[in-house]
């Protein structure tokens, strides 16, 4: 028998709770049942992949093979989607864009019988390279490095709307329409006075963790050595106090992204020479920006960086919120969004639950948070990366990084 409660029964202290539940209500992921069955499923591979013999160079190609198709099934995907746009209302599909659909689910269906064995050789690289580093415990990769393909569960995050802040944060269902996303935005907005967004996550960090399909090798193996990097700081300090405090979240996240690009550059280098490795955040400085500043007259116009243009935005964003101005603040991000969609970047919605979110990831360009450079320059005076690893682990406080950091 459900109960209804009137707004009366509700305590105050609770009443942002309660309204919060009644909307997401029956939307939320069910994680306990995917680690279930996520870790059944790599039982399964590891007994039938259990050290793929081809992880050198004959995997690494397989792998490349893979993210191939996913490349093709993309191309594809995106043609047929066009092609049914463009038919007359009531038109039936003609057999070109039939067989078009067929090759589609072929090539989708290679992939699934690939899939398994793709991660079990992406494992092994991140764990090789791991141990290669030293990063391990008492002499071994743990916990195992374990990752699955799936369609990733959609992240909700709230800001309060006068200042850019996580007040809380949900994981929602993966398949939720954009229609939906958009109507559960304007509810939890216009009723609970916050900035909301339901955002597309990369990765997971469940155990095995989620990983979005993506045909980009290098986000893949660096993002896969990111959410193993959460769960090896789950067995120490710093991953203990993941919620104890905002600051103590965002160094979690930074080192995670900074630990995962290095491991996956390392992954890159080792199994895949057809493939640049990408330059390291800490191996370059990043520049101080002000939203003051500003080209000289005569200088000519410089090449457009995203980077550059979220940090400026997110400064004067922070500026008119501080000066009481949230509308101005609202408006100017919205135009801001706009000049990058003309630009090609095209980011559905910029407010103050984006900020919130990708501010997390002090390495990232929407973070003016001082915790990434002084990260970087962690990572920049540390020997190896095994040495910032066991630094950083050890973390109980905010203050263990400027302790760090001291000569």
């Amino acid at each position: 028998m459900a109960l209804a409660l009137n707004a009366s029964d509700v305590p105050p202290s609770q009443a942002f709770d309660v309204a919060l539940n009644a909307i997401v209500y029956g939307q939320r992921f069910d994680l306990p049942a995917w680690e279930v069955t996520a870790l059944a499923e790599k039982a399964g591979a590891r007994l039938r992949y259990p050290r793929p013999e081809h992880a050198g160079a004959a995997g690494a190609r397989y792998v490349q093979d893979y993210l191939d198709l996913a490349t093709h099934a993309s191309e594809l995907k995106g043609q047929t989607d066009d092609a049914y746009a463009r038919l007359p209302a009531g038109a039936q599909p003609g057999a070109e864009l039939l067989s078009q659909e067929g090759e589609l689910a072929a090539t989708r269906a290679r992939q699934r019988g690939m899939q398994l064995e793709v991660e079990s050789i992406i494992e092994d690289q991140v764990a090789s390279v791991l141990k290669g580093e030293g990063v391990t415990t008492a002499g071994i990769v743990f916990p195992p490095v374990l990752f699955r393909f799936y369609p990733l569960p959609l992240h909700l995050i709230i800001s309060p709307r006068d200042h850019i802040g996580l007040l809380e944060s949900d994981d929602l269902r993966a398949d939720l329409s954009l229609s939906q996303r958009e109507q559960m935005e304007t509810t939890l907005d216009s009723r609970l006075d916050i900035s909301s967004l339901v955002e597309e996550l990369g990765g997971y960090g469940a155990y095995p963790p989620l990983v979005m399909e993506d045909t980009s090798l290098t986000w893949l193996v660096s993002t896969v050595a990111h959410e193993w990097t959460h769960n090896y700081l789950t067995f120490h300090p710093l991953g203990w106090r993941y919620e104890s405090e905002p600051q103590m979240t965002t160094i979690n996240e930074t080192a995670a992204s900074i630990i995962g690009d290095e491991v996956g550059a390392r992954v890159i280098a080792a199994f895949y020479p057809w493939v640049d490795p990408p330059e390291l955040s800490w191996q370059r400085p990043r520049q101080a920006d002000s939203a003051e500043q500003a080209p000289a007259a005569e200088a000519p116009e410089p090449e457009f960086s995203f980077d550059k243009f979220m940090r400026e935005t997110r400064l004067e964003a922070d500026r008119r919120l501080a000066a009481g101005d949230v509308g101005g603040a609202e408006e100017y991000m919205e135009a801001r969004r706009q000049t990058l969609v003309e630009k090609g970047y095209y980011i559905r919605k910029l407010n103050q639950a984006y900020f919130a979110f990708h501010g997390l990831y002090a390495t990232g360009p929407g973070s003016v948070d001082p915790i990434g450079p002084k990260m970087e320059e962690l990572r920049r005076q540390s020997q190896t990366l095994q040495a910032f690893v066991h630094i950083v682990e050890a973390f109980k406080q905010p203050a263990d990084l400027d302790q760090a950091l001291r000569p």
